[in-house]
């Protein structure tokens, strides 16, 4: 008789996830990191985007210890007998003939003196480096400053999104247990009435 109810009852509990507001989380995901792209194509300076990965990359190291140093590549502006690291909007992405992306000066850039583009190699202290671009180049001293408009986009559609997402799991989970609880009481009446037969 018992051996017989379990297999009575040995249906698949509703599942506690809630997939519509794990749906919301993954929705927001995208959205924050399209919001993202959009502001680092349309709301960074070109010398921004230049220099993003020689900026990460010294933040980085110059977090370990202040005396590391490191080999950076730059592209740099000619102004008279020296260079200095380029600002704001004083180059513009171009592609070459050969299909390879550079970059030319502005206007910008000629009227603040800079005769012509070049690649300078040398060793840079990385705490150093990271200074001098953060004051010189960025708009922002830290990582937060580029990503809290996203973040709050983000977080605005979040909520939302919630207030679709919740309704429907709620639903969605009363609709599965109202289903089980049917199930068990069709079961229990089944075993009723075999119990009043015998």
């Amino acid at each position: 008789m018992a051996e017989w109810g379990r297999k009575e009852y040995s249906k698949k509990w509703p599942s506690r996830r809630p997939v519509w507001t794990w749906m919301a989380i993954f929705l927001t995901g995208i959205f924050f990191f399209g919001v993202f792209c959009l502001d680092y194509w349309h709301g960074w300076t070109a010398a921004e985007r230049l220099y993003l990965t020689d900026y990460l990359k010294s933040g980085v190291r110059g977090k370990t210890s202040p005396t590391t140093t490191a080999k950076y590549t730059l592209l740099e502006g000619v102004v008279g007998k020296s260079e200095r690291l380029l600002i704001d909007d004083e180059i513009e992405p171009v592609t070459g003939p050969d299909g390879r992306r550079g970059y030319r000066l502005t206007d910008e850039g000629v009227k603040d003196g800079i005769a012509r583009l070049q690649y300078v190699t040398g060793v840079y202290n990385d705490r150093a480096l990271h200074t001098v671009m953060s004051h010189a180049v960025f708009q922002h001293d830290d990582l937060w400053g580029y990503m809290a408009r996203p973040f709050y986009w983000s977080l605005a559609f979040f909520v939302m999104l919630l207030f679709v997402a919740v309704p429907k799991d709620r639903a969605r989970r009363m609709a599965e247990w109202m289903r089980c609880l049917s199930e068990v009481r069709r079961s229990r009446k089944a075993i009723l009435v075999r119990s009043s037969s015998r």
